[in-house]
C-alpha cells in the first residue's frame, strides 16, 4: 500500500510577524474558548489546500511549482481580527490579510499549477486570513460582546513581506505540525 500525507501550499510568516500574532493569541485566550491553538511556527497564509497526495504526485508537483509565472516579491497589510463560523461559538479566529493584487495572483497561479496535476479547484471564494484558533471548546461558553480592539496589542496592522511560498506536508500529532518539503522564492521587485 502506498502511503499518503497530507499537504497544502502556503506563505510562512516572518518572525516578528509569528512574534506578534503570538502576543494576540495570549491576549485574547481569556477571552474567547479554544481546544487548538496552533503554534507561532504553523502560522502560514494558506494559497491552496491539496489534501492527501502520494510522494510520485508531491514530486511531480514540486517540479510544476519550479515553472509558474509568479509575480515578484509584494508587501500586504496584516491585522483586522475574525471569525469563521457562528457568531456566538465560531470555529476559527483568524488575522486577516490583506487581498492585495500580487496575493490574488500568486494564489491563482497556484490554483492552476495544482489544476493541470489534477488537485481538484476549490469551490469557495479566496479568504486570505492566519489561524490564531480553532475548534470551539465549550457549549457552555459564547463569544460576548468583547470591544477587541481595546485587547489586542497596537498598531492594528502591520506590513508582512512576501518573498516565497512553500509546500508543507501536514504532522497532525507533533507540536509544530506543517514542514516545509518545498520552497518556492519569487523574485525581488
Amino acid at each position: 500500500m502506498v502511503r499518503s500525507s497530507h499537504y497544502f501550499i502556503g506563505i510562512p510568516l516572518k518572525k516578528e510577524i509569528q512574534d506578534w500574532l503570538c502576543e494576540w493569541q495570549e491576549a485574547l485566550n481569556p477571552y474567547v474558548s479554544y481546544k487548538i491553538w496552533p503554534h507561532p511556527d504553523d502560522f502560514h497564509i494558506t494559497l491552496k489546500f491539496l489534501g492527501s497526495a502520494t510522494e510520485d504526485r508531491i514530486h511531480s508537483l514540486q517540479e510544476r511549482l519550479n515553472n509558474g509565472p509568479y509575480p515578484s516579491s509584494f508587501s500586504l497589510k496584516v491585522g483586522t481580527l475574525g471569525f469563521f463560523g457562528s457568531s456566538m461559538q465560531p470555529r476559527v479566529m483568524w488575522a486577516g490579510v490583506e487581498k492585495s493584487p500580487s496575493l490574488l495572483e500568486l494564489q491563482q497561479v497556484v490554483e492552476e499549477q495544482c489544476r493541470v496535476l489534477g488537485f481538484p479547484p476549490e469551490n469557495r471564494p479566496y479568504r486570505p486570513h492566519i489561524t490564531l484558533a480553532k475548534k470551539w471548546k465549550s457549549p457552555d461558553l459564547s463569544l460576548s460582546d468583547q470591544n477587541f480592539d481595546t485587547i489586542l496589542p497596537p498598531p492594528k496592522k502591520r506590513i508582512m513581506e512576501v518573498d516565497r511560498f512553500c509546500l508543507f506536508r501536514i504532522h497532525p500529532s507533533k507540536k509544530i505540525k506543517y514542514e516545509a518539503v518545498h520552497t518556492e522564492y519569487l523574485r525581488e521587485k
